[in-house]
């Protein structure tokens, strides 16, 4: 499916434009839908958006073209970030579900607090100084301009569609329904990629799902309102994230998601294979057993990835095994990474007592150093600043295979007062083995797999896709790409 351009109008359906407002992960849909001479915009994306939104607007409706009304499905910030700027553009209230209304003064509210909210959003309001905080929630606080609509009584601007309430992903959540084409806008209530998925993030490949489980209010609401929306049986279905899905194959996805089949099951349902991701790993390397496995017995992620490498087992080891913190590094050959990860340490150094600060510190990424090249099993590997972030090596076999294991990085995904918090029982371990074959004289076959495991269930939707993004999709990648580039320099030298 081709990718439509941020910010350009796409018709979907007789007077229903879709508008993009971002791309990748950033991404979130709005809807601009005619009825009669009027038209009426559908959400307002994230803050900042409504300078593009109105340009849309007006390159389908004219210049000057404003709304019969602003209609939100729900008031969380990638939905109703734009909606104050536009509202005051445009001289419009902003109708939303009446159980919405509590929100739009944008304070944290914990009987409507999502997984996102209890463990990151709360925790870090909590660190900023009241003027500040006060300042910021009034910027976006749609007090006063926020108005309840009755959905019983139809949609404001819009008599040939009716509201459809869906309450789960937040209290208030509404989509809204054309009957004469059976056209549903459902906002966050089901999506048509798989958030809830590290693979369908990356790849954005077209499935009906449910809402983000991290920013969902009431799972089993949710798969309520999912249920109740596969029975209208829709032609088109536009969701506020993913690509819009037509015919039948759009009925048929909600079935099957309200079936229990697609998406994310119920939190403590039965138990599900652990997430899976690969990178240029063969179907036999992705399924085959490595040394390590056993450490992380039960993962709820792994990943395998590989690499060819022009240069025997021999070569690759030297450059393999003396990565770490103030030594060679992690390879990344990137610039932007690299700034990253110092800024983070940075970050976890300076909230350490009686710890100087300490960023990411290369000793050298250019050469093999004899001090490196003898790693016995118990030895450290620093991942961070004294103090915090460390694996530990489990199998050490020159040539053959390299096995680490941490049971303490992912504890400081999270601030110091949740990390350190018995009461939360954050738990995580994360296994990092390499095995190092010789296909063919001369050259080296490098598997890496990644087991993990984490919890509680807050924890581990938070945790798995910071992991899978940042750890796997990005710095794991390098990695390689940074062992393959100095072997293969090294047999050229040679």
């Amino acid at each position: 499916m081709a990718r439509q351009a941020a910010g350009r109008p796409e018709l979907i359906a007789p007077g229903v434009y879709r508008v993009a407002t971002g791309r990748g992960l950033a991404s979130v849909n709005v809807y601009l839908v005619q009825s009669g001479r009027g038209w009426v915009l559908i959400d307002t994306a994230w803050p900042h958006r409504g300078q593009l939104i109105r340009a849309a607007a007006e390159s389908v409706f004219g210049a000057g073209a404003r709304p019969e009304a602003i209609v939100l499905t729900h008031i969380h910030p990638d939905h109703s970030g734009s909606a104050l700027e536009l509202a005051r553009l445009w001289h419009l209230p902003v109708y939303v579900h009446p159980a919405e209304l509590p929100m739009a003064p944008g304070r944290y509210l914990p009987q409507y607090a999502n997984p996102l909210d209890r463990w990151l959003i709360a925790p870090l309001l909590g660190l900023m100084p009241p003027r500040k905080l006060a300042a910021s929630q009034a910027r976006g606080s749609l007090a006063g301009t926020a108005r309840g609509f009755d959905p019983a009584a139809g949609v404001p601007g819009l008599p040939d569609w009716q509201a459809v309430p869906t309450p789960g992903h937040t209290p208030g959540q509404v989509a809204f329904f054309r009957a004469s084409d059976r056209v549903l806008i459902t906002g966050d209530a089901v999506l048509t990629v798989n958030v809830n998925s590290a693979r369908g993030l990356l790849t954005g490949r077209q499935q009906v799902c449910g809402p983000p489980y991290i920013s969902t209010w009431d799972w089993p609401a949710a798969r309520q309102s999912a249920v109740a929306l596969a029975r209208l049986r829709p032609d088109v279905l536009a969701c506020g994230h993913g690509h819009p899905m037509t015919g039948g194959q759009a009925a048929t996805g909600l079935a099957s998601l309200a079936a229990g089949r697609p998406g994310r099951a119920s939190p403590g349902g039965s138990a599900r294979p652990p997430g899976r991701m690969s990178w240029q790993a063969s179907v036999r390397e992705r399924a085959m057993p490595l040394p390590g496995d056993e450490l992380v017995p039960a993962p709820v992620a792994q990943t395998t990835h590989a690499v060819t490498i022009s240069a025997p087992p021999d070569q690759v080891w030297p450059w393999l095994v003396q990565t770490g913190q103030g030594r060679a590094g992690f390879y990344s050959d990137s610039r932007l990474w690299d700034r990253c990860v110092d800024w983070y340490y940075r970050r976890l150094a300076s909230r350490q007592p009686g710890t100087a600060t300490a960023g990411y510190h290369v000793a050298t990424d250019d050469r093999i150093v004899a001090d490196w090249q003898h790693p016995q099993v118990g030895d450290i590997i620093s991942d961070g600043p004294p103090g915090t972030a460390y694996y530990v090596v489990r199998q050490a076999e020159p040539g053959r295979s390299w096995v680490l294991f941490t049971d303490t990085h992912l504890r400081y995904l999270l601030p110091a007062r949740l990390r350190d918090d018995p009461r939360l029982g954050i738990t995580g371990k994360l296994s990092d083995s390499f095995l190092l074959t010789e296909p063919a004289p001369g050259t080296t076959r490098l598997i890496r797999r990644m087991r993990l495991s984490c919890g509680p269930p807050a924890f581990r939707a938070y945790a798995v896709p910071i992991v899978l993004i940042w750890g796997e999709a990005i710095t794991a990648r390098h990695l390689l790409r940074g062992v393959k580039r100095r072997s293969e320099a090294g047999q050229q030298q040679g």
